[in-house]
């Protein structure tokens, strides 16, 4: 696994204030609107990581930013089916790099 580090201090608080705001701003919002706001989360992380990471760590970000952009955030995604699919591939790239990234294919039995 590697060290590289790819965000910094700023960084980590621009994101973090992201998810705090966030938070609160669900609480008046509906319920539709989680999963919009963590996906936006997911953009912003990927967006400030995407220049500092290893070659194949930008290319996973990459493929993850694609997919989340696929994913329109105009409606409610409860109210669009083709969304569940999308959603199921975009978590099926994120494990997979996760497996790949902390060797976890080479450990298996």
């Amino acid at each position: 696994m590697s060290e590289t580090m790819v965000l910094n201090e700023d960084d980590v608080m621009e994101l973090l204030a992201f998810l705090v705001s966030a938070a609160r701003i669900q609480l008046d919002e509906p319920p539709y609107y989680a999963p919009m706001r963590l996906l936006s989360a997911a953009e912003r992380l990927s967006l400030l990581a995407i220049n500092r990471a290893s070659p194949e760590g930008r290319q996973a970000l990459e493929e993850i930013k694609t997919q989340i952009l696929q994913i329109e955030r105009g409606r409610r995604l409860s109210e669009r089916p083709e969304d569940v699919p999308r959603l199921d591939a975009l978590c099926r790239t994120v494990a997979q790099h996760l497996v790949n990234h902390t060797g976890l294919a080479r450990r298996s039995p």
